[in-house]
């Protein structure tokens, strides 16, 4: 653990945890730059939604609220979700329901997920949508010995922050032309595609194995969409 608290300190990110208790699974995440920005961009549209849901439900009834790194138990699993939409209802004792869960992943495989979101249903059946994000990323190369960035970075004592490593970078500007995460003239990032899938329920727990197209849905980034077209 000690290490554990050591990489959390240095990546300058806080940890994800979740566990199942019936096959004694612990899975620790620690979200990068992409994995935040693709939940602030999911977060944005259902807050949207969010705010006519409210708009058109007396507060007096319900409270709705989107929550990110919530964690929940159910049953034999503990959770910490990326989205998580919760809507109460005010009565004594008060009603919770979670109608959307949304989990975006870089490291992990999409096999690993999609286990992920079974577990989540079987804890919560009565779920209505969920959300599926998968990053990939590119191939990752050290930079070359001798080169401007070997040279430099090699000088300093110490490790940078997240923050003054990426000070010099600047964002990308559109979504249409992948951008490169580019520091000391070396590459050490660049996306490779967002991909994105989406479920529904319908009077049955949703199936996350269903390929029904009424209850689910599949999509990529405008990143992954202009490199086929350019490789193509």
């Amino acid at each position: 653990m000690s290490r554990f608290d050591s990489a959390r300190v240095v990546a300058n990110g806080s940890s994800r945890l979740s566990y199942n208790y019936d096959t004694l699974t612990l899975v620790v995440e620690m979200p990068s730059p992409p994995h935040e920005a693709v939940i602030k961009f999911i977060n944005a549209g259902l807050e949207n939604a969010d705010r006519f849901l409210q708009s058109h439900i007396d507060d007096k009834l319900l409270y709705s609220n989107l929550h990110t790194n919530l964690t929940i138990s159910a049953g034999a699993h503990r959770f910490t979700h990326d989205i998580a939409h919760v809507v109460t209802g005010r009565r004594i004792p008060p009603i919770k329901s979670i109608p959307i869960i949304g989990e975006v992943a870089k490291s992990q495989t999409e096999g690993d997920l999609l286990q992920r979101f079974r577990d989540v249903v079987q804890a919560f059946p009565d779920v209505l949508m969920l959300i599926m994000v998968v990053i990939g990323e590119g191939p990752y190369s050290a930079p070359r010995r001798h080169s401007d960035a070997w040279l430099k970075l090699g000088l300093e004592t110490s490790v940078r922050s997240y923050e003054e490593f990426l000070s010099e970078f600047t964002e990308p500007q559109t979504l249409e032309v992948p951008t490169e995460i580019v520091v000391e003239g070396h590459s050490w990032c660049a996306l490779s595609s967002v991909r994105f899938q989406v479920w529904v329920r319908s009077d049955v727990p949703i199936d996350v194995d269903t390929t029904e197209s009424s209850l689910t849905a599949r999509g990529v980034s405008l990143i992954q969409a202009y490199r086929s077209v350019h490789h193509d």
